[in-house]
C-alpha cells in the first residue's frame, strides 16, 4: 500500500517538514479555514488555537450548530459580546428561529433563559403548559433552596412570590402583580402585603391555625390571688365604668381600632379581670353565707 496510506489502509495527513502545521484554505481569495497546529490543538476561523478545538467567529454569528435546519438545534456563539437574543449557548425552535428551550444570554450581563430567547433576569425561566407538573424543582437531599440578599435594608427584598404576572415579570392586570409572599431583607415577612411594616410576619387577611402559642410573656395575672393586691371595691368599678364606659386596664374600641391588639397581653388582661371576677364571687359567697346563717338562727329563735 503505497503513501499516503499506511498498511492499516489509514489516510495519513503530514506536514512536509517537521513541526508544521497542515492548513485548510478555500476561498476564490485563499483564506485558511482550518488549521492543525503542529502541537496538536485544531483550528476553525483562526491560525492560532488555543485550545484543543478553537472556533473562532465574528460577532453574532454561531460557531457550533447541531441539528438539523428544520428541526430544534443548539447553537454555541464563538464571541462574547453581540445583540440581545443571541445566546453563547442558545437553543432553536427550528434551524432558523431563535427562541428555543435554553438561553445563556451573551449581551453583557450573562443572563440565562429557559423557555425564552431573550431573558430579562440574570436567570429566567418561563414554562408554558405546565398545568400538570411545577414551572422548576430545586431539590436537595441534605438541604434546599438557599435564597439570599446583601443588604439588611427594609428598601430590599429577598422573597417575592406574586400572582397575576407576564411571563416576562410585569403585572397582567391594571393593579400590577399581587404579592403573595414576600420576605424583606430586615427578616420581616409579609403574607398578602409587600409592606409588613415593623412586624415580623404582617398578614392582610384571616389567619386560620389550629394552634397558637404565645412565649416570653412579661408577666401573667396570678398577682391577683397574692395578699397584697388592692382589689378594687364594687363601688370604685362601677364609678370607673360609668366615667370611661370599660373595664380597667383594658384597651378602649378606638385604641383597638387604632393600635389593635397584642394577643399575650390581651390574654393575660382577660386573665386578670376573670381572677378578679372570681374573688368577686368568692366575697359574694362568703356575704350570702353569713346572711344565710344569721336568718336561719332567727328562724330558730321564732321556733
Amino acid at each position: 500500500m503505497a503513501y499516503p496510506f499506511n498498511v492499516y489502509d489509514n489516510l495519513i495527513l503530514q506536514a512536509g517538514v517537521q513541526g508544521k502545521d497542515i492548513l485548510f484554505v478555500t476561498g476564490s481569495t485563499p483564506k485558511e479555514r482550518l488549521v492543525v497546529k503542529s502541537d496538536g490543538n485544531v483550528g476553525i476561523g483562526t491560525a492560532s488555537p488555543i485550545a484543543p478545538l478553537d472556533i473562532a467567529t465574528s460577532t453574532n454569528t454561531f460557531g457550533l450548530k447541531i441539528g438539523d435546519a428544520a428541526k430544534s438545534n443548539i447553537r454555541i456563539a464563538g464571541t462574547a459580546d453581540g445583540a440581545e437574543g443571541y445566546g453563547l449557548i442558545q437553543t432553536f425552535t427550528n434551524g432558523t428561529t431563535a427562541g428555543g428551550n435554553l438561553v445563556l444570554q451573551r449581551d453583557g450581563s450573562g443572563k440565562v433563559g429557559i423557555g425564552l430567547p431573550q431573558p430579562r433576569y440574570v436567570l429566567h425561566t418561563v414554562a408554558y403548559n405546565n398545568s400538570g407538573a411545577a414551572a422548576a424543582l430545586l431539590w436537595g437531599q441534605q438541604y434546599g433552596v438557599m435564597i439570599g440578599v446583601e443588604s439588611t435594608s427594609s428598601n430590599y427584598y429577598a422573597l417575592n412570590v406574586a400572582s397575576s404576572v407576564s411571563p416576562l415579570g410585569s403585572g397582567v392586570t391594571n393593579e400590577g402583580a399581587k404579592s403573595l409572599l414576600c420576605v424583606r431583607a430586615d427578616g420581616n415577612v409579609g403574607i398578602g402585603t409587600l409592606n409588613p411594616g415593623t412586624y415580623k410576619l404582617a398578614v392582610e387577611g384571616t389567619v386560620g391555625a389550629r394552634r397558637i402559642k404565645v412565649t416570653q410573656q412579661t408577666s401573667w395575672a396570678d398577682f391577683v390571688f397574692h395578699e397584697n393586691y388592692q382589689l378594687p371595691s364594687l363601688q370604685e368599678l362601677e364609678a370607673y365604668i360609668q366615667q370611661h364606659k370599660h373595664l380597667p386596664d383594658v384597651p378602649t374600641a378606638k385604641e383597638v381600632q387604632e393600635n389593635g391588639i397584642d394577643i399575650g397581653n390581651m390574654n393575660a388582661t382577660l386573665l386578670q379581670k376573670v381572677e378578679e371576677l372570681t374573688l368577686y364571687i368568692i366575697q359574694l359567697n362568703k356575704k350570702n353565707e353569713a346572711l344565710e346563717k344569721r336568718v336561719a338562727e332567727m328562724e330558730k329563735q321564732k321556733n
